[in-house]
């Protein structure tokens, strides 16, 4: 059903959203001339660096989404809301004669988008994202501003956090502070016990760097593979960075780095 929505709810979100793209935005920054000016780096800052750029196109992105969806939006009195699951992945839907979703105690009345951003966040090495919207759109009249709203969550980068005094990765962290001290703050919620290999040639880094690994895999994997959705953010200088072959793909000509 469609809610009533004023004008001051849509600026604050703007606002909210703007405002925490600024604040990633400045966090990387400040990562990058730390570890830029670094001598000798861990696998972990190593695979950050290597990946930075995609961190900083996803948030280029992010920003020109945003004012899409604010341009439209601020000329709109209410906006589409449902029950959601809040939680949906591959392990929440089960057969029998038919297909059940379960699990429904995260649930809420929220903007439709949010499961498929969710569901396509915890499921992106099984499915393509574009054959994911495609079943989406013929199921649901998506709205543009619900699409650009889309593209702004998936886009967004995650805050890792890193302990610079450490030098180690610990987590990642959702607020919006701003704080550059945040870099020694490690977010228990993101706790995992799975190991990863960063490639082979490097030593399996500790089980904290996970859920940070898995993170930038995300946006790399997202912006490599749906060049058309970042390329209509009309970012004039794409840049995608191919993990295994190394090399850089800038406006589809290849070459060594």
């Amino acid at each position: 059903y469609y809610k009533n929505i004023t004008t001051k709810e849509i600026n604050d979100i703007y606002e909210e959203k703007k405002n925490k793209v600024k604040v990633i935005n400045d966090y990387y920054e400040y990562l990058r001339f730390i570890y830029e000016e670094k001598i000798n780096h861990t696998p972990t800052e190593l695979y950050f660096l290597k990946n930075m750029s995609i961190i900083f196109i996803s948030l280029d992105n992010t920003s020109k989404y945003l004012e899409k969806w604010y341009q439209i939006m601020k000329e709109k009195t209410s906006q589409r809301v449902a029950l959601i699951h809040n939680n949906l992945d591959f392990s929440h839907i089960i057969e029998n004669n038919k297909p059940y979703l379960i699990s429904w105690d995260k649930s809420n009345y929220n903007i439709p988008i949010y499961d498929f951003v969710h569901f396509y966040k915890k499921e992106f090495n099984n499915i393509d994202f574009i054959d994911l919207l495609t079943i989406y759109k013929n199921n649901i009249n998506i709205t543009k501003e619900e699409l650009y709203l889309l593209y702004i969550e998936i886009l967004l980068p995650k805050k890792i956090i890193f302990d610079i005094v450490n030098n180690s990765n610990l987590g990642i962290d959702d607020s919006n502070t701003s704080n550059v001290n945040d870099v020694n703050v490690y977010n228990q919620d993101f706790n995992t016990n799975t190991n990863v290999n960063l490639n082979d040639n490097q030593n399996v880094v500790n089980d904290n760097n996970q859920v940070a690994i898995n993170s930038l895999k995300f946006m790399n994997h997202f912006c490599v593979n749906n060049y058309d959705v970042v390329k209509q953010a009309s970012l004039k200088n794409i840049v995608k960075w191919d993990l295994e072959s190394m090399t850089w793909a800038e406006n589809g000509q290849v070459t060594e780095n």
